[in-house]
């Protein structure tokens, strides 16, 4: 996609696609270095880890943020501020006026995808913290 008002560059919808596939075919090679994604848009990724069991997230000691496992998306009040952690199509971060979204693609080619819900969910807690909640929201 181009951008309407310079048709040399590309739109930031396909920047941040382009950036984020570099990022993922990058991923624990050490001859490429891509660029910094936009930090709203920043997904940890690490090198090979084809665990295919349940990720364990180690509880840290002063831990104080629980995480709250829900089934629906409309468990979570309209007016509350929150971090949610889901499963998806693909791995994005989305900040939306109430808070953030993390989403993990949980696809058989994603051979990273547990490692990288265990750092969505680590970054959740972070962001938690930050923002003075007592929980992350994580959908089953």
């Amino acid at each position: 996609m181009l951008n309407e008002d310079n048709p040399d560059e590309l739109s930031p919808e396909a920047e941040l696609a382009m950036q984020t596939a570099l990022n993922v075919l990058s991923a624990g090679r050490d001859d490429v270095r891509p660029s910094a994604a936009p930090p709203s848009l920043e997904v940890p990724v690490s090198a090979f880890n084809d665990s295919r069991g349940p990720v364990r997230i180690p509880s840290v000691a002063g831990d104080e943020i629980a995480i709250r496992r829900i089934r629906s998306r409309s468990a979570i009040p309209l007016e509350e501020n929150h971090v949610l952690v889901m499963w998806g199509l693909s791995t994005y971060r989305a900040e939306h006026p109430r808070g953030v979204t993390l989403v993990v693609d949980n696809s058989r080619r994603n051979v990273e995808r547990d490692f990288q819900y265990k750092e969505a969910m680590l970054a959740a807690k972070e962001l938690a913290r930050a923002k003075g909640l007592q929980f992350v929201y994580e959908l089953e």
